[in-house]
């Protein structure tokens, strides 16, 4: 894949993570054409804890974890000085 920008990689990465259901980075890295270490850095960095929750599901070892996507309602502004 042709190296985009970051906000464009961030968003490639949330919109492949569903809202019902847990998804792993090895799926994410499929739909998205990165590599699952660059999806597990964009995920830790930028995503948690405001718009993904993250599960340890702790199989086949600790420290596989399983992502799904929190609904974000409304968003925060920042009051007028």
């Amino acid at each position: 894949m042709k190296r985009s920008g970051t906000g464009q990689r961030k968003r490639m990465v949330l919109e492949a993570i569903p809202f019902d259901d847990w998804i792993h980075t090895a799926e994410i890295a499929e739909k998205t054409g990165l590599r699952p270490q660059a999806v597990g850095i964009i995920i830790s960095k930028s995503l948690i804890p405001g718009y993904v929750e993250k599960k340890d599901i702790g199989v086949p070892k600790i420290g596989t974890f399983v992502y799904r996507r929190i609904p974000v309602f409304a968003e925060t502004k920042r009051p007028r000085d």
